[in-house]
Order: structure tokens, then sequence, then C-alpha cells
């Protein structure tokens, strides 16, 4: 079957602006010269890759709490510290293409891969991690609790297996091989058990999952090279399949937290935030239309939602609340 193209990772960068219509404005968590891209947010607290030593040693990772207003560094030193992720427990990132964690109470630093990789797209949630691996010549998903156990076999078949995230305990994840569409499938580290999210007849890949609800990005037009990506998700207590975005452009990279998904959305001349509550009635609409810049790589913890923007030219991290009724 088709491969997935190089359309779902589409950036635009021509510059634009246009009329606020309401809403709460973006903060800037920390103004810099250098790039914070990859944000990651669980609470009050927001992770990032940042670039200000990058030049001498690599970049580092760095964590901001929004309550007390404060940065950490959370691992730098010689070679890159890059994607981070955090949960309530624990902080993941790459360290040279190696997978690493802190313990945030006690500060323990974990080796959680030790192969030679390339280890990426570390995710967490409570005490378990999930990460992309190509380790027998394919690429598997793997996931480890680090309150204690081993390494566990999410998807390791000679199938692509990629894009995880998790939730209590459940990693999904994208399939495909040479014979079938991507899929989203749904891994129970508790259980052991794989089941099918969903499985059509064109390309699904980028799950997100929160609770009982899974969204993702998907091509169903896809035999058109013009039509464009969109967003989809499932209850899966009901098994009822629903509609996240269909509009115009290409809306990918979703994130879900509770009933609020949010995006990037290309229906304008940048990618800007989108976002809409499931549990609502209310449409979909941009988080913010009155700043300049692109805004990328969403990261969602209730209704706090950060994401990366370079209206003054780096990139740097920003949050905004996103308000019920608005």
């Amino acid at each position: 079957m088709n491969a997935i193209l190089g359309k779902g990772l589409l950036v635009v960068v021509a510059a634009a602006a246009a009329l606020f219509v309401g809403g709460c404005a973006p903060t800037r968590l920390l103004p810099s010269d250098y790039d914070q891209t990859s944000p990651a947010t669980k609470g009050t607290t927001v992770v990032w890759e940042d670039s200000r030593n990058e030049e001498t040693a690599g970049t580092d990772v760095y964590m901001y709490d929004t309550g007390s207003e404060t940065e950490q560094l959370v691992a730098g030193g010689q070679g890159d510290q890059d994607q981070p992720a955090v949960s309530d427990s624990y902080i993941a990132w790459l360290d040279d293409g190696r997978l690493r964690a802190k313990n945030r109470s006690s500060g323990q630093v974990i080796s959680v891969t030790t192969g030679p990789g390339p280890h990426v797209d570390p995710v967490l949630c409570g005490s378990v991690v999930a990460w992309t691996e190509s380790r027998n010549g394919s690429s598997n998903v793997y996931a480890r609790d680090l309150a204690g156990g081993s390494e566990i076999g999410v998807a390791t078949s000679s199938a692509t297996e990629a894009y995880p995230d998790c939730d209590a305990g459940r990693v999904v994840y994208m399939r495909s091989s040479a014979t079938e569409w991507a899929g989203i499938r749904l891994y129970d580290v508790s259980s052991g058990q794989t089941t099918t999210v969903t499985d059509k007849s064109w390309n699904e890949w980028r799950p997100a999952i929160s609770g009982n609800r899974v969204v993702w990005q998907a091509w169903p037009n896809q035999a058109d090279p013009s039509s464009d990506i969109q967003i989809r998700g499932k209850d899966l207590n009901t098994g009822d399949s629903f509609d996240v975005t269909n509009g115009p452009g290409n809306q990918t990279s979703p994130v879900i937290s509770g009933s609020v998904v949010a995006w990037e959305d290309a229906r304008d001349p940048e990618t800007r935030m989108w976002w809409r509550d499931l549990a609502t009635t209310t449409a979909e609409k941009p988080t913010d239309t009155i700043s300049f810049g692109a805004q990328q790589a969403p990261a969602l913890s209730g209704r706090g939602l950060v994401y990366q923007s370079n209206p003054t030219g780096a990139w740097n991290v920003y949050q905004i609340p996103l308000l019920r009724g608005t």
C-alpha cells in the first residue's frame, strides 16, 4: 500500500496576521533569543529542548513551573539532550539518541535504553514510558514501567510501528506494512493485549489517547494528492467513531486531554493552533489569531495548551488556556 507521504510533516512559514476574535492571548513562558522546541507539559510543568548551549555542547532539556515561574535545567552536558516527555512522576528525554528518565521526587536518573537505537518519540504516562526504536531492521514500539519491571515489546513485528502515545497504561501507535494501510492499534500494559482502534483503506497515523478517547490524523482521500489530511477519533467505550475536524488545509499532530483536542492547522497562510471540546457542541476554533509567527508542536494538559512559535525569529514556548464557552 502507499507509504505515508511527507505531507504529514507540512510546515507553512509564510508571514501573515489576522484580527483577534476572542479568548485569551498566549503567554511566552521564557523569552529567549535561542530556540525552544518540542514542548511537553503536565500540570504546571512545561519541558522543552533548548539550544542556548548548542554551539558548544549540544541541546539541553529545561523545565519551567508556571505556578512558581521558575526555570530549571533537567539534562545538559556534552551531546544533544532532546525530545523531552513529562508526567507527574518522571521526565524522559533522549541523550545522544539513548533514552534517559529522571524521577522527579528523588532526582535519580535511569538509563532506559542502552542499545544503539535510534530511539525516538518518547512519551510518558505516570511511570510508563514508551518509545519508537529501530532494533531489528524495522521501526517498533517498546515500553517500560520506570517504577519497576523489564522492557515490554509493545509492537515488534516486521511491520512499521511508530508514533506511540500513552495514557493510564494503554499505548496507542501506528502500524503499517507492505500489504496494509497505516492504522491505529492499542496495547494494554496490564493485560498484554493488543486491539485494533481503526483500520481503514487509507493511512491513519499520529494517534493520541486520553481516557477512552483516541484521536489521530487521517488521509481519507489520499488517492487525490491535492486532498487534505483530517483528524478523526474513536470512543473506546462505545466503539463510535467521529470526526474531530475536516476543515480546509491539513490538520495534523493532534493532542488530547480529557475531552479537549488541539492540533496544527494549515487552513491559513501560517500553521496555527486550533482546538475543540468534544463534550460540547461548540465549533472548532483557532486559539489565537492576532499573533505573528507559525505555531507548531502542540502539547496539552487539562485545558492548558503549550506550543512553539517564532514571531520574534527564534522558536519560543507559548502557553494559552482553552476556556470553556469561548
